[in-house]
């Protein structure tokens, strides 16, 4: 009403504040331990509905009890009399908790997928790393090599650069290292 008294309330708001609908009848819904943090208002909706008749639509609002937190979406609507004057508001209260909950969840999961999807990309630079190389040398194999020749070549006819290509069995460079020694194997 217009001093701010709860003159009805239905079963499912008296279930979510804990109480009977009969007895949140002449309570104010401001003794609530309302939560405003996150909206853009800075105070209660069906306050600002009673003082400039406003209309309200879709308002966060959080309801603290105890430790625990009840998240609503808000609406409301003045009520006036035949001259226009305000005399209550109408608020409806859509508990949206389960989704905020399923949204907590889903960004916690987008996070660990992220880190994930980095680490699999990492995984997988080392492993083309690896396929491409020999890992003791760093020299690039023959499949490589035929992937990146043609457009090597190409990017020094274009400059007029020299190219120089060495293939190396490193199998028979590593059986010359045994057989003649590093020295003669490094000539």
């Amino acid at each position: 009403d217009e001093r701010e008294r709860i003159v009805l309330a239905n079963k499912s708001f008296a279930d979510r504040v804990d109480d009977d609908p009969s007895v949140l009848v002449g309570k104010n819904p401001n003794q609530f331990e309302w939560d405003l943090n996150g909206s853009e208002m800075e105070e209660l909706p069906w306050r600002t509905s009673l003082k400039y008749g406003e209309h309200i639509t879709g308002m966060p609002l959080k309801l603290s009890r105890g430790d625990d937190f009840t998240t609503f979406t808000v609406n409301t609507a003045p009520i006036e009399d035949g001259r226009g004057s305000h005399r209550g508001v109408l608020i409806t209260f859509d508990d949206v908790t389960p989704l905020e909950t399923k949204n907590a969840e889903l960004a916690t999961m987008l996070t660990e997928l992220n880190v994930t999807q980095g680490i699999i990309e990492k995984k997988n630079r080392e492993l083309e790393e690896l396929a491409i190389a020999d890992p003791l040398t760093g020299i690039l194999n023959r499949r490589a090599f035929l992937q990146q020749y043609e457009r090597c070549y190409e990017q020094a006819l274009r400059k007029e650069t020299p190219i120089s290509v060495m293939m190396i069995d490193i199998d028979h460079f590593k059986q010359v290292n045994d057989t003649h020694g590093h020295t003669v194997g490094d000539i």
